[in-house]
């Protein structure tokens, strides 16, 4: 059999069907699993202009030049290169993997033979009832952890995340309506370093990187003393260069979609967040630092690890909806740990259960 004829053998064998889904309509595209078992559109510049992007001619010939809301992105061209001079269908086609991954889109597999391609926008027809930064949350979680976690596991974590806080959110010390049930600790950042003023219930984008040294310079009661010191936020309190010496049990808050509080982890939070400089973070700067750290505890730390490990295990036989109920319950309870979380539950459980059934089992 001729080259020619092989490939097209092949390109029709492995052809697979794309169904783009954008506000509200549906478009049907050609699609193929190429020989690095990847997936690539067919007609790409049809495909790219249905999704909303500009697609513009230039002389870099290795690239898609595409715009969308004045943001400019390169899409890497690729074709069946041992057959290119033969089979010109296969020249010049993206990469479903990495439209995906550079664009505001998601994708789904259905089937060995159909994958749907989605964003933000399409959500909002699927007939889930949440509002904009909700969907935005559950979104991007489920973009960018669905190729590290069972489907199941993912829809748990959204519907305990969209409950917990928002990216890169300051956990409000306003105890107003029940001033006994303020954390001791919260106490101590509003009187010893104007939390309360500074940070409480206000977003990373718009106080920027700077706000936590802010917070680790003391502005109010003298703060002197030894060790345990009952208005101490170190270890040992050495106020000399108006530093806090570490997150201790009383210098903390809770920051991020998770409401990370723990001294340890709160710490490395902060210093992914310093990594980008005094600026003040994009929303998809935060998403990207809070999904990784996330993604990185449930891979990389013990208790975590056990926590994904374990309800793997033990709900191989479950439905799907009981299987985002127990875990939607282990997150709650081990990682996430809310105050009152018996009665946080449930919330959280109802939020879960929807995304599975509204969205994952109703995006086709």
């Amino acid at each position: 059999m001729e080259k020619r004829e092989i490939c097209y053998h092949n390109y029709y064998i492995n052809q697979i069907k794309i169904v783009l889904k954008i506000d509200g309509e549906v478009y049907n595209f050609k699609g193929y699993r190429n020989e690095k078992d990847l997936i690539c559109i067919s007609n790409p510049k049809e495909f790219l202009e249905k999704s909303g992007y500009k697609v513009y001619n230039n002389s870099d010939n290795s690239n898609y030049e595409i715009e969308k809301n004045n943001i400019k992105i390169k899409i890497s061209k690729v074709s069946c290169t041992e057959f290119k001079r033969t089979v010109p269908f296969l020249l010049n086609n993206i990469y479903l993997g990495e439209f995906c991954e550079k664009t505001d889109f998601d994708f789904k597999k259905v089937d060995e033979k159909t994958y749907i391609v989605f964003n933000l926008e399409s959500l909002r027809h699927m007939g889930l009832n949440w509002n904009d930064e909700k969907l935005k949350t559950a979104f991007f979680i489920r973009k960018n952890l669905k190729n590290n976690f069972e489907i199941e596991f993912i829809c748990a974590l959204i519907g305990n995340v969209v409950n917990e806080g928002n990216f890169g959110y300051f956990e409000s010390s306003n105890y107003k309506t029940y001033p006994s049930n303020k954390p001791e600790y919260l106490r101590h950042m509003d009187n010893h370093h104007n939390y309360r003023e500074l940070a409480s219930g206000k977003n990373i984008m718009d106080l920027g990187i700077g706000i936590f040294d802010k917070l680790d310079t003391k502005y109010r009661n003298e703060c002197t003393g030894f060790k345990e010191n009952e208005n101490s936020c170190a270890i040992i309190c050495k106020f000399s260069g108006e530093k806090c010496l570490s997150y201790s049990e009383k210098h903390k808050f809770g920051f991020g979609c998770v409401q990370w509080t723990a001294p340890n982890r709160l710490k490395v939070i902060i210093g992914e967040y310093k990594k980008l400089g005094n600026i003040k973070p994009s929303l998809e700067q935060c998403i990207k630092i809070e999904i990784n750290y996330i993604k990185y505890e449930f891979q990389n730390i013990d208790q975590y690890k056990k926590i994904y490990n374990e309800w793997k295990n033990k709900t191989l036989n479950f439905s799907s909806s009981e299987r985002v109920i127990e875990a939607t319950k282990e997150i709650c309870y081990k990682y996430e740990i809310p105050k009152n979380k018996e009665y946080k539950l449930p919330s959280r459980e109802k939020d879960a259960l929807d995304w599975l059934k509204v969205i994952e089992e109703n995006i086709y």
